[in-house]
Order: structure tokens, then C-alpha cells, then sequence
């Protein structure tokens, strides 16, 4: 079951991405549902995977279907975007 979404994990959420520790993986993995592919999300979406990309984050997007129904090849794409262990 799924658990309901809490709108006070925002702030947080925000902060902790501003105070990563060294060992944190740079990396930004999205899903995206159908609402997605509006012309108004994808600008959105391009937006804000340039904005990631400019404080030296990688994002990774896959699709509900992907992820549903290809974990394997999301979790290789994953895995390849992960820097080897020091």
C-alpha cells in the first residue's frame, strides 16, 4: 500500500539537497507519470533537469512504464551513471 504523500517533507526535502555530505551521490533519478508529456510539463521538465545539471547534478528519467515493467534496465542505468566505489 501505498503511503500518502506529506506536503511537510518539502522544506526538508529542499534543505537537504543544499547540505549534501561528500559521500551523497550526485545523481537525480525521476519518474514521470503521464502528466509528463504535456507541452507545458516537458518545458517544465527541461527547465528544471537544466537547472539540476547547472549545480552539478545528473538526472536520469524514466518513464511509470520503465519502471514498472523494466526495473532491470532502470537499475543498470543506474548502476552505469554510479561512480565506482574509491
Amino acid at each position: 500500500m501505498d503511503k500518502p504523500y506529506n506536503n511537510k517533507l518539502i522544506p526538508r526535502a529542499r534543505a537537504m539537497r543544499h547540505q549534501m555530505t561528500p559521500a551523497e551521490l550526485q545523481l537525480v533519478v525521476e519518474v514521470d507519470g503521464d502528466s509528463h508529456y504535456s507541452d507545458e510539463a516537458l518545458a517544465y521538465d527541461r527547465e528544471r533537469t537544466l537547472y539540476l545539471e547547472s549545480i552539478g547534478l545528473r538526472v536520469l528519467r524514466f518513464t511509470n512504464t520503465e519502471v514498472l515493467y523494466r526495473l532491470d534496465d532502470v537499475k543498470d542505468a543506474i548502476a552505469k551513471a554510479t561512480p565506482p566505489p574509491p
